[in-house]
């Protein structure tokens, strides 16, 4: 798979460069096929590995509303390209935690919804998920449905069997090895389930699997009236999509109409209707979404001058030329299909104008400024050159000025370390002499006498829980797979970086750096050996926490947020202590785990403003 990864990384940044159409072409082609490749490969270790019985099920809690939007952002853009729809139905009022494994879950998800993706041209695409109560467990039904070719009863027969396929044409038409379903059976066996397949050629297919797993409703997302949203018009097209979106809104208590195209929308403006928010479709026959709103702000800027209508439009496909009319229309929200409760419950709020819970809030984009930081020091340990060259080209791209030291093995990149003291390093867990974890554990224990943290971040081929918990408790801040993505690598940087201001003088909000030098006595020389002794022991705790939040370790947990609480407090971090103290009142991993990454920004606006040398 390195090579592979090689490929998959290489074409990903060459298609950023400045191509001609036919370059581009060839590019892309060459990037999908590597994709592809690396798909089949890991299909075929998947099954020999089950095959063998060497696979082991890894359940962990997990959100599984989140789940099922993470692997809708997966596929969303093969249905966009092939213009059918994508729908996203979960039961509304289901318990949002689930203990299963969710690596192995999302796969089967994906699998199926790939299938459907694949053998159907026209229509829809629906992933639905519900949850019946079955004593202390629950029974959760996760069903694909398309509008597809369909399966004839001889050619169901043969879907389930190794290398095969429905008929031989369908190889030649739409490739594949056939695995998919095995592996997608196989693992729901594991999972003591088993995939029904229900179908009527021409009219499309239904693949659907249950699993009886335990569940919490702890710390569930706090769903609150939406103060000035009581009634909402849905214009779109697809009927199914209308209806799933009534739901939602309606477990909110939010009233809602829908119409199907712009032109019923805009009469029952004429009638006199008045809706609090217009949610739009983008793809509607007769007028376009965009039409739509076009029409419809000139019908009520006529009959209410003084409000301004609030709209969010959903569209199928990311399009520059699109964003360009929504900002032109002042649009207040683009959203992608398919409808994603999440997103819908942060929109919403924001057009309410309540506080948004933090944990709801969608991620900051990285910054598309180049870097210039001729002091930046960034060290790779990665024993495979080809990864080696990937890694050192994205970082070049964005931080054109950083040194970029290399360590073949982990012993190298410990000497590297005490020689040139980086900012960051790069840490391969699999390496030669001395692997990345026993590099790392050695790294922090040198940093007991510096007093001072260097971030560390796993490379690793693996993404199970198991193998994220050995790399915490080996000291390593983050966990990267490969292939390595772009925006996930920047996202790190981003954090430690450009935590949260952008200058070296760092906010009062963060630190009162008066207040510590007023207890000091004034003692400047003081203030900094307490700083950095205070910086440390954070560092070190933060990591602990990581930890302990991923094991959901409760006692751990309150002992090392009162203790993160203490220290901040005592250094005068003040939103540092008031995020410690808001975490140790909540309940449930998930919540946890969504709030952590605040902790972890406090702390390297610290360390920024101690590496600036105060």
């Amino acid at each position: 798979r390195t090579p592979l990864n090689g490929v998959i990384g290489f074409t990903d940044l060459l298609i950023n460069t400045d191509l001609n159409n036919e370059q581009l072409q060839y590019v892309t082609s060459a990037n999908t096929s590597a994709h592809s490749l690396l798909g089949i490969i890991n299909d075929i270790l998947d099954f020999s590995k089950i095959e063998a019985g060497k696979l082991d099920l890894e359940e962990v809690e997990t959100d599984i509303v989140e789940l099922a939007e993470q692997t809708a952002d997966i596929v969303k853009y093969n249905t966009a390209k092939k213009n059918i729809e994508f729908l996203l139905n979960i039961q509304v009022d289901i318990p949002r935690y689930i203990i299963v494994d969710q690596i192995r879950l999302k796969q089967i998800l994906v699998n199926l919804l790939s299938n459907a993706i694949k053998f159907t041209e026209k229509g829809e695409v629906e992933l639905s998920i519900t949850f019946e109560k079955e004593g202390d467990e629950g029974i959760f039904t996760f069903a694909i449905r398309d509008t597809g070719i369909g399966i004839s009863e001889e050619q169901k027969e043969k879907l389930f069997k190794s290398f095969s396929q429905a008929d031989s044409s369908t190889t030649r038409k739409f490739g594949g090895t056939g695995l998919g379903l095995v592996i997608s059976q196989m693992l729901a066996e594991k999972m003591e389930s088993k995939i029904i397949l229900e179908s009527e050629v021409g009219k499309g297919s239904v693949f659907s699997f249950s699993i009886k797993k335990p569940f919490n409703t702890e710390s569930e997302k706090d769903e609150t009236a939406f103060t000035n949203i009581k009634n909402v018009l849905i214009i779109d097209d697809n009927k199914n999509n209308r209806i799933i979106l009534h739901d939602i809104l309606a477990h909110w208590n939010i009233k809602s109409e829908s119409v199907d195209n712009g032109i019923s929308a805009l009469t029952l403006l004429e009638q006199g209707a008045i809706f609090d928010v217009f949610i739009v479709d983008y793809h509607m026959p007769f007028m376009d979404g965009i039409s739509t709103v076009r029409e419809m702000k000139k019908l009520l800027a006529n009959k209410y001058p003084e409000k301004k209508p609030k709209i969010i439009l959903y569209s199928s496909a990311d399009d520059a030329q699109l964003d360009k009319q929504v900002k032109e229309l002042d649009i207040d929200i683009k959203l992608i299909k398919p409808a994603k409760i999440s997103e819908l419950f942060y929109s919403l709020n924001k057009l309410s104008n309540n506080q948004i819970p933090g944990e709801l809030a969608p991620k900051n984009p990285v910054s598309a400024g180049v870097k210039n930081n001729n002091e930046l020091k960034i060290l790779i340990a990665e024993d495979v050159s080809l990864n080696m060259l990937l890694l050192k080209t994205v970082i070049k791209n964005y931080y054109p000025q950083a040194k970029i030291i290399e360590a073949q093995h982990g012993q190298e990149a410990v000497n590297l370390y005490k020689r040139e003291s980086p900012d960051l390093i790069f840490m391969d867990v699999q390496m030669p002499i001395k692997d990345g974890f026993a590099a790392t554990r050695e790294i922090r224990e040198l940093e007991v006498d510096t007093k001072t943290r260097v971030p560390i971040v796993a490379l690793t081929a693996g993404a199970l829980q198991s193998e994220r918990e050995n790399c915490m408790q080996a000291g390593m801040d983050f966990f990267l797979t490969k292939p390595i993505e772009k925006e996930k690598l920047l996202e790190v940087t981003e954090l430690i970086f450009n935590p949260e201001d952008t200058s070296d003088e760092i906010n009062i909000e963060i630190f009162d750096k008066a207040s510590l030098l007023n207890v000091l006595g004034g003692d400047e020389s003081l203030f900094k050996d307490i700083l950095k002794e205070g910086a440390q022991e954070l560092s070190e705790s933060l990591s602990q926490l990581k930890l302990a939040i991923s094991k959901f370790d409760e006692a751990e947990i309150a002992t090392l947020l009162h203790k993160i609480k203490g220290i901040a407090l005592s250094l005068k971090l003040n939103k540092m202590a008031a995020k410690s103290e808001l975490m140790e009142n909540m309940t449930g991993k998930s919540a946890l785990r969504d709030a952590f990454p605040g902790l972890e920004k406090c702390y390297y606006s610290l360390s920024k403003y101690i590496k600036s040398g105060f």
